[in-house]
């Protein structure tokens, strides 16, 4: 079990929304790295990656953050995100292929879903989709209806191509599906070397490395200003956006934007017409993070909010009106600033509080007064953030 005496609030948190006392607040490392969050109800929580000496880990926690225990879970050499249908009902996703467990402790292999995908979420009562490089070309989702136990693929087909791979997926309905796509300019500066492996370049920032010598997995944050100081490379960005209204039989691209210094990350819907999207690009002239937001089902797609020098991973709609990104960057000295994004009126306005020394990550709430992030510190380790 891992336990926190106390809890660290950010100094810098500015611009709480008026009549509600909730906050954002980070706990101290506690794992080389975690990437996937999902939160079933205002207290359950589970967050997924993998520490040093331990492999991959699914942890737990039913009391808001302050204790969390490892779950019993199937090899796998890192899990990249969870998804949940109640605290009972979850799927964790890694680099050896999808679990699922029906008790919230015990994991056990699905059939199907395998490691190709970096996004799980859960939906309707007992249903599961792991989004990412599924039925060929520019990849599709992985749903399963059964709980987890097996998936069948869905391929996004023509709608998008191999310069427009599926990153994430949201779906707001049994038959209605969004996946975001893009890619953005390869560096080969930032491969494998000789010191480490590469092990996962979750985005165009944050990579999970192993060490060769000793083994252990930490976190790269690549800054900003080093990524363009070793590319002349400001084109190559892709961003997109498919939907399905039949249950993965057809895609539909409804979003398109190239060359632009964005590429989509995570992508959140409260129904099947009012979706969030966090898009971000750095190496450019002008880089930083987009939300672009849509309430007609997908026809219109409107960047609503930015974040200049930044990032933006995950996002989450909670209702119609309420909805959350979380990303980051670098403060006026140059360490590490979570940043949470907050709009209560459908993405029409937002508020910025930060949290000093991260950089947030995957997202998700239980409801609308807990959330939870996963984050990497400035000495390369991983932690979370909770709003409550």
């Amino acid at each position: 079990m891992v336990r926190f005496s106390s809890l660290f609030f950010s100094a810098a948190a500015v611009c709480v929304a008026v009549g509600n006392a909730a906050s954002w607040t980070k706990e101290s490392a506690f794992a080389s790295a975690l990437i996937g969050a999902t939160m079933p109800d205002g207290k359950t929580a589970f967050v997924t990656g993998g520490s040093n000496g331990q492999g991959a880990e699914c942890l737990k926690s039913t009391d808001s953050g302050v204790t969390w225990n490892p779950t019993a879970i199937g090899k796998c050499f890192m899990l990249l995100d969870a998804g949940s249908t109640s605290d009972t009902n979850v799927v964790i996703n890694g680099l050896f292929g999808a679990q699922y467990t029906t008790d919230g402790n015990t994991f056990k292999g699905s059939i199907g879903g395998g490691g190709q995908g970096q996004s799980v979420e859960g939906f309707g009562k007992n249903n599961f989709g792991i989004a990412g490089a599924f039925g060929g070309g520019a990849g599709g989702v992985a749903i399963s209806t059964n709980g987890g136990q097996s998936f069948k693929d869905f391929g996004v087909g023509a709608a998008l191509d191999e310069t427009h791979p599926v990153r994430y997926g949201a779906y707001p309905s049994e038959t209605t599906w969004y996946v975001s796509a893009g890619a953005w300019p390869s560096n080969p500066s930032y491969g494998s070397d000789e010191k480490s492996l590469l092990i996962k370049q979750v985005s165009e920032l944050v990579q999970i490395r192993q060490c060769r010598k000793t083994g252990k997995q930490f976190y790269k944050y690549i800054d900003p200003q080093e990524l363009r100081a070793n590319s002349n490379n400001i084109t190559g960005y892709h961003s997109a956006i498919a939907k399905t209204t039949d249950g993965g039989k057809t895609f539909t691209k409804v979003f398109q934007k190239d060359n632009a210094c964005m590429y989509f990350n995570d992508i959140s819907c409260a129904n099947e017409n009012v979706c969030i999207a966090a898009a971000e690009g750095h190496n450019c002239a002008t880089p930083g993070a987009h939300f672009y937001m849509t309430h007609d089902g997908g026809k219109t797609w409107n960047s609503t909010g930015s974040d200049a020098g930044g990032g933006a991973m995950g996002c989450k709609m909670v209702n119609e009106k309420e909805g959350w990104i979380a990303g980051g960057g670098a403060n006026k000295i140059g360490l590490m600033e979570g940043r949470f994004f907050h709009t209560m009126d459908g993405g029409m306005t937002w508020e910025k509080e930060i949290v000093d020394g991260i950089i947030s990550l995957g997202l998700d709430c239980g409801d609308a007064d807990n959330c939870v992030a996963t984050a990497v510190t400035n000495t390369q380790q991983a932690t979370v953030a909770y709003y409550k």
